[in-house]
């Protein structure tokens, strides 16, 4: 009664969520602003320390905007 059989459900076994569960691996994507001149500020998305993306820009607030931008891009596709 408790396995689906009767309704013509499909109920999978408790392990093969737990197999699921332990085969997805969380990324955490940062945005970093390294100042590099007084005129010059590198922005970059990193996963695990690994630049993904990354840029140039000539104020803080520019870099960490185009940084934020960079993030939201690549969380949409």
């Amino acid at each position: 009664m408790g396995d689906g059989r009767q309704t013509g459900l499909i109920v999978p076994a408790v392990g093969a969520y737990w197999t699921m569960a332990k085969g997805y691996r969380t990324h955490l994507l940062e945005v970093k602003v390294i100042p590099l001149k007084p005129e010059k500020w590198e922005w970059q998305v990193c996963d695990r320390d690994t630049p993904i993306a990354m840029g140039y820009e000539t104020t803080r607030e520019t870099a960490q905007v185009k940084g934020d931008s960079a993030l939201f891009l690549l969380l949409s596709v």
